[in-house]
């Protein structure tokens, strides 16, 4: 059943981005003509001559973009049951069952998180029987540097001394992904 919500979630993907190519075409013609209109011997003004040429022309490269684009770490946001949203320097948290960042080819689970232009914090999820057993970890997206705390005291010792946000200010997977995927993305971008 997973194969199909993939394949479903895939076509429909392609559809959105031919429809935005569509659209995009649309607007960069309406451009073209207006820059042409202005200054007729200028290159706008003769490709704006050919303007179904140049439609074509520009559904083509719209959906070579958008469609390179949607696998970037700034465009994925997961096919199927699995989601995807970029924290920055070309890092995701993804959601497969639960919330999980990579680093160095590990997957870290995690249950809430904060996240700004440098650093990753989070609340990880305790399987039985892990030793040693940490609670927070502060990931250093730009190094790759990880450091991880035992207790929620030792964390917020450290909120103090370093500045890092408290534990209060993380929110769940959901919500970042709702936050980050809604609005002008949403409609906008595939």
């Amino acid at each position: 059943m997973e194969i199909l919500e993939v394949f479903n979630h895939f076509f429909f993907e392609l559809f959105k981005i031919s429809f935005l190519s569509c659209f995009y075409a649309i607007l960069a013609l309406l451009i073209f003509k207006i820059i042409g209109h202005f200054n007729r011997n200028s290159w706008f003004g003769r490709v704006s001559r050919k303007k179904l040429r140049l439609w074509f022309i520009c559904i083509l490269f719209n959906f070579i973009g958008l469609f390179i684009y949607m696998f970037t770490p700034w465009g994925y946001h997961g096919i199927g049951e699995s989601y995807s949203i970029p924290i920055g320097h070309f890092k995701t948290v993804q959601w497969n069952e639960g919330a999980y960042i990579r680093i160095n080819n590990t997957d870290i689970d995690v249950i809430n998180f904060f996240y700004d232009s440098d650093n990753f914090y989070a609340t990880l999820v305790q399987p039985e029987n892990y030793y040693p057993q940490y609670y927070f970890m502060i990931y250093d997206l730009d190094n790759d540097n990880v450091k991880y705390y035992k207790t929620k005291e030792d964390y917020l010792i450290a909120t103090k001394l370093y500045n890092y946000p408290t534990p209060d200010k993380f929110k769940d997977f959901m919500t970042y992904y709702r936050q980050y995927w809604n609005g002008w993305r949403f409609w906008l971008l595939p």
